[in-house]
């Protein structure tokens, strides 16, 4: 009687925390696009016009309806991050040569492989600086697959595709930089790192990428040179460059770091030095220990065999003593 209660109970509680029925399990269909080229560099002048052509890739499981937009863009922080700007107006640059429509959507089938050509025409007297913009796709479900089962559901994805743009009548706009921080620890371990803290300025109108190293010498005559990578430093704001941590071939003594790069490998070149003093600390340290030790076990060494030295004279005293002892009573 007890185990059918048990069961009642237990094939309830069951039926309330499942339910009687099976539940519908969601299984989400994964989207996935590919775009090419990720970015675009251009300078044009004033009533000229270029175009770019972009291959867009569905690699999803289903087709689907892609949504061009243009949004400008601007550089925020200081390593490399864009605000978008989606409620400001965009220049009229842009038409699709391919047919496709701005902010209207298009079919692309699964596995197809798209080409869309976007054309830039610059009007006349469109000041001369630079203008970003951020070429976006956005997805959503053709119209067959609305319909699909409600045991999945579909997810979006936004894709995007920077254009630096450059407006200017000569074919080479001017560049202005500048150094804000160049700096690392003054002193460092012989087994450590440099990591370099390096920060440009880019205080014109247009766009620029550093071409150049920072340089390594020694006293001893060791010399390494440590290339710069080429990131973009758009007009208007700061960057820090990414520089990956260094150690010298031979690290010992002072060193001499000096940066030195152009703009674009056409403007003006500049430059900084700094010093950095490499000692073996760790190594003096390890030496130091070894070196106590050794002595610690000399000095305990020495108190044994003098400990040991003192002893034996009073054994024999007490031996001759007790000789002197015995002999006393035959004589």
């Amino acid at each position: 009687m007890k185990r059918k209660i048990l069961f009642i109970f237990a094939l309830g509680v069951g039926i309330l925390t499942y339910g009687p029925f099976p539940k519908t399990v969601l299984a989400q269909q994964s989207v996935s696009l590919g775009i090419w080229p990720p970015l675009v560099e251009l300078t044009i002048q004033p009533e000229k016009s270029a175009s770019v052509t972009y291959q867009l890739t569905n690699n999803s499981s289903t087709e689907l309806k892609i949504t061009p937009q243009i949004f400008s863009f601007e550089p925020e922080g200081a390593l490399g991050e864009i605000s978008l700007n989606t409620k400001g107006e965009v220049k009229d640059f842009f038409s699709f040569i391919s047919g496709e429509k701005l902010n209207t959507p298009f079919v692309i089938g699964v596995g197809e492989t798209k080409e869309i050509t976007l054309n830039i025409a610059i009007p006349r007297g469109t000041p001369e600086k630079d203008y970003y913009y951020t070429l976006l796709f956005s997805n959503s479900a053709t119209e067959e697959n609305n319909t699909i089962p409600q045991t999945q559901s579909f997810s979006s994805v936004q894709l995007g595709t920077n254009l630096l743009l450059s407006v200017s009548r000569g074919c080479q706009p001017p560049l202005l930089g500048k150094i804000v921080n160049f700096s690392a620890p003054t002193v460092l371990d012989s087994f450590s790192n440099i990591n370099f803290n390096i920060v440009l300025e880019n205080w014109g109108k247009t766009f620029w990428k550093p071409f150049g190293q920072i340089t390594l010498e020694s006293l001893i005559k060791q010399k390494e040179d440590i290339p710069l990578l080429q990131q973009n430093i758009l007009s208007d704001s700061q960057r820090k460059l990414t520089i990956a941590p260094y150690r010298p071939k031979i690290p010992i003594g002072p060193f001499k770091a000096r940066l030195q790069f152009s703009l674009n490998q056409k403007g003006e070149t500049l430059n900084s030095e700094i010093i950095v003093w490499y000692f073996p600390f760790k190594l003096l340290a390890v030496i130091f220990i070894i070196l106590l030790i050794w002595i610690t076990v000399r000095k305990i060494k020495h108190r044994s065999k003098s400990a040991s030295f003192k002893e034996a004279p009073n054994l024999s005293q007490s031996v001759g003593k007790m000789g002197n002892h015995k002999k006393g009573p035959n004589q």
